[in-house]
């Protein structure tokens, strides 16, 4: 549970985290929909193939830096990751208790 908890101040504040929903999805922005997207596989800990990820914003130049827009993506989590995730966890508790 610590571990996560720091994950999740560190997305906060090093990923520009607009919103988190528990491990199950990220929305972040960035300067390109790349560098968004990188930030949200970083701090959830997955790859790319164990992500869906939607672009909900290309990014916009503007005029002199007015009106200038970041990408924003919301990368989820599928849920074959989230299942084998959780079984690893459990044959390591079991594991350790053998």
């Amino acid at each position: 549970m610590g571990e996560f908890w720091v994950i999740n101040l560190w997305a906060k504040l090093k990923a520009e985290v607009i919103g988190m929903s528990g491990d199950t999805f990220i929305t972040t922005r960035g300067g390109s929909v790349d560098e968004a997207v990188r930030r949200a596989l970083r701090a959830l800990n997955i790859t790319e193939k164990e992500a869906r990820i939607e672009v909900l914003r290309e990014p916009k130049q503007g005029f002199l830096g007015f009106g200038c827009k970041q990408a924003k993506v919301k990368v989820t989590i599928k849920d074959e990751t989230k299942v084998e995730r959780e079984l690893v966890d459990l044959l390591i508790d079991l594991e350790l208790n053998t």
